[in-house]
């Protein structure tokens, strides 16, 4: 049975900078060019933090639309659908955590 929406496991994500099954981070605008399958429809099985320094453009999440601009951050947790919809310049960080990853912190 094929799925609406493909869902994206962390291991899979191509990025510059830490990575691991637990945790990774990069530029946005490098992790967008490196994971080209993300561009359409899609979930994540994993947290995803957006924290935007420039650029603009339209973020859809669960089938609501909202602005993306510079200071904008977004967290989405595991199975939201979104997809983005950037102007080229559109960057900032992206910062994903596996469910795993909260688990293991000790409080």
């Amino acid at each position: 049975m094929n799925p609406l929406y493909p869902t994206y496991d962390i291991c899979g994500l191509e990025t510059n900078k830490v990575s691991s099954e637990l945790l990774n981070a990069d530029r946005f605008q490098g992790y967008v060019r490196r994971n080209p399958h993300t561009h359409h429809v899609h979930k994540h099985s994993f947290y995803h933090m957006v924290y935007f320094t420039k650029g603009s453009g339209k973020h859809i999440l669960d089938f609501e639309t909202y602005p993306i601009g510079k200071g904008i951050i977004y967290f989405m947790r595991p199975d939201q659908v979104h997809k983005w919809i950037l102007d080229e310049d559109a960057d900032g960080y992206v910062v994903n955590f596996s469910p795993l990853f909260f688990e293991g912190l000790s409080i």
